[in-house]
């Protein structure tokens, strides 16, 4: 589902004050990872996780870009295999569409 207000900017990191949160770059809560069945631990790992998702998101989308421009430069247009389709469908997927 593609929406048209944007998300906030990364980098995000890890509440400073309070791990189970994550942060904009500026210090201004995005989101809570804490709730009343998760222990402190796993809302810590949940938020950190979170954050290294979301930082990392444009650079293995480029990648995935990149290696399949490669893929079909040497394959000549015709699909060399199954990873050919799957980064097709990982890039359309990430990008919303």
């Amino acid at each position: 589902m593609k929406t048209k207000t944007q998300h906030t900017p990364t980098p995000w990191k890890v509440g400073f004050k309070n791990p189970q949160t994550i942060e904009s770059e500026t210090g201004k809560d995005i989101a809570a990872c804490g709730a009343y069945r998760l222990s402190l631990k796993e809302a810590e790992a949940n938020a950190d996780f979170i954050v290294r998702a979301v930082n990392s998101h444009e650079a293995l989308l480029e990648a995935a870009k990149q290696a399949l421009k490669f893929i079909n430069e040497k394959a000549n247009g015709v699909y060399v295999d199954a990873s050919q389709h799957l980064l097709e469908k990982a890039i359309q997927q990430t990008e919303g569409k």
